[in-house]
């Protein structure tokens, strides 16, 4: 094992300092790794009190992972007509990448944003204008089934989800910034960039997406039925909603690397005391995130469980439309700030490490973002119904403001997610501000209002400053030309304001840290004061595996997308 290609790299961290002699990729390429803050002192191992991660040891082959993800993702095994991050994690365990992320093992970051080639040989060759990437491929790369995987798999895997017309996928942050892909030879791939993207190379590790697709098998009715590609597992069978099964691939093209495990079930479960017993009575050996109340339940009964801890990245968000009255007014969308109680949610809901938040997210610490009370209005976060109706009266609305809420159900990430929303809505209706009827759907159900197809206001998530290539999930949520935007969309409030147009603009360019970070400080105050979306609270959220998974790490970013670092753990004794 200690002269394969992958030890080589992971014994050697990519940091951005040594990106480039690590690579031989151009100076460039240090450039894009520092403005996304790769390699930052701040990022958190994720590791708490609990127990702790040991010498990972000499890999073993064999065993049985049992990984209980958050739930079923619905809507079958689509990877292109249907924009579902929960499939393509499903299929990250049989589909390889370009690039991965740099985390899922104790000697990276639980939070972070370096990438490692997979089929790609190193890191792209960027051009002295840094609008395009160049990729060497792996000559001996191969799906599944033999057939050889070359640079025209990942030019057709680019070209579907960025420009198809059926692509779920082509406004997504992942493709929206390609102009265009060519194949020049069997083992090179080049990507020309519409815009200069100062997290190209994160967005270039598709964590959303699955990697590479095989087009014959994608474009055959197998592709509804099972998953194919080129990664170190193979598909064995779904049963939506409980369990998808896989085995490892005993032909993966880069052997010496193939993943350790001999099988893993992926649970499908959605409910939640079932997946806490689960863990409990030792029938699972890795959970998805449970929240500090849940965590400290399981503690008291399984004291041997490894534990990462990270804080949430995800404060739940009212979307709004910003170009739709009344809510086209900035008094109302402000009123509405003003109509609930954040710190009822802390104290009833998500327990004493919650904080309130703010519309860009302060869980993004590597950029240093700011909690609301640090805002210029800051008091607009602070429960006011009588400042809240002074402001709907002078936006001559009648109350209470009526509308439908769609929102996701308790099948998707627990019913803490539901109660929040309860219990803003209830908080909006007894103050008498806001009459708002909540519509629970599923994922597969929701997914639509991910690309702004609702009609007024919904309750979603909010991992923007989280995201490892944030500079384009910004530029994306917020950007509008004058004429403004229509569905489908990443601009989920349909803000149109020059202001805010001209600054996600200018610090998706911007590569020095501290300039960008100046940039964002401007935003913050631009978006404190237009107020296009209201905030809920962060919380703390943590995974738990057996005392028996080696060289393992659950990264924050673990609770969707990619999971392609499960391949470098193992089965201890």
């Amino acid at each position: 094992m200690s002269n394969n290609y992958w030890d080589k790299v992971l014994d050697k961290r990519l940091t951005r300092r040594r990106a480039i002699a690590a690579t031989g990729a151009t100076a460039a390429a240090a450039a894009f790794l520092a403005a996304c803050g790769g390699g930052d002192d701040k990022e958190d191992t994720g590791t708490t009190d609990g127990a702790k991660p040991t010498d990972a040891g000499k890999p073993t082959v064999g065993g049985n992972l049992i990984w209980q993800g958050y739930g079923d993702p619905g809507g079958g095994l689509e990877l292109i007509k249907i924009a579902n991050a929960g499939v393509n994690q499903m299929a990250s365990l049989t589909h390889d990448p370009l690039l991965q992320f740099a985390y899922g093992t104790p000697k990276y970051p639980g939070i972070g944003f370096e990438v490692l080639p997979t089929l790609a040989t190193a890191l792209p060759e960027i051009s002295p204008d840094k609008l395009s990437f160049t990729f060497k491929l792996h000559p001996n790369a191969k799906f599944s089934d033999g057939k050889a995987l070359t640079s025209e798999d990942v030019k057709w895997t680019f070209d579907t989800l960025a420009f198809a017309p059926e692509s779920a996928w082509k406004t997504q942050t992942a493709f929206n910034w390609i102009e265009k892909t060519t194949a020049p030879d069997a083992t090179t791939f080049v990507v020309k960039a519409n815009k200069i993207n100062a997290d190209a190379i994160q967005s270039l590790a598709l964590k959303n997406q699955a990697g590479i697709l095989h087009r014959q098998h994608q474009e055959s009715p197998a592709a509804e039925k099972m998953f194919l590609g080129s990664g170190p597992y193979t598909f064995v069978e779904y049963n939506a909603p409980l369990i998808t099964k896989y085995k490892r691939n005993p032909n993966y093209w880069a052997a010496d690397t193939a993943g350790y495990f001999e099988t893993i079930d992926r649970l499908g479960t959605s409910d939640q005391e079932k997946k806490v017993a689960d863990i409990i009575a030792k029938q699972t050996h890795l959970t998805y995130w449970f929240d500090t109340e849940v965590r400290e339940r399981i503690k008291s009964q399984r004291k041997d469980l490894q534990i990462w801890q990270y804080p949430g990245p995800d404060a739940r968000q009212i979307y709004i439309r910003n170009d739709v009255a009344p809510f086209n007014d900035k008094r109302v969308r402000q009123a509405l700030s003003m109509s609930y109680d954040r710190q009822l949610a802390i104290t009833n809901i998500h327990g004493s490490e919650s904080k309130a938040d703010q519309q860009l997210g302060r869980s993004g610490t590597a950029w240093e973002f700011r909690g609301p009370e640090q805002l210029p209005h800051k008091e607009q976060y602070q429960l006011n119904v009588a400042e809240a109706k002074k402001l709907m009266a002078a936006a001559n609305v009648t109350l209470p403001l009526k509308t439908i809420c769609p929102t996701w159900n308790n099948t998707v990430v627990g019913q803490k997610y539901v109660d929040e929303i309860v219990l803003i809505t209830t908080q909006m209706r007894n103050h008498g501000i806001a009459d708002f009827t909540l519509q629970e759907e599923t994922f597969g159900q929701f997914a639509p209002r991910f690309t702004g197809v609702y009609d007024t206001v919904q309750w979603g998530p909010n991992v923007t400053t989280a995201l490892p290539d944030l500079g384009i999930a910004i530029y994306s949520k917020y950007f509008s030309p004058p004429e403004g935007v229509k569905a489908p969309t990443l601009n989920l409030t349909y803000v149109n304001k020059p202001l805010i147009s001209d600054l996600v603009t200018k610090q998706l360019q911007e590569f020095d840290r501290k300039a960008r970070i100046a940039i964002f400080r401007q935003l913050e105050d631009a978006l404190d004061d237009e107020m296009t979306h209201t905030s809920g609270v962060t919380f703390t959220l943590a995974y738990l595996g057996d005392p028996k998974l080696k060289n393992a790490q659950m990264p924050r970013d673990a609770y969707n997308g990619s999971s392609a670092f499960l391949r470098f753990w193992w089965m201890g004794a």
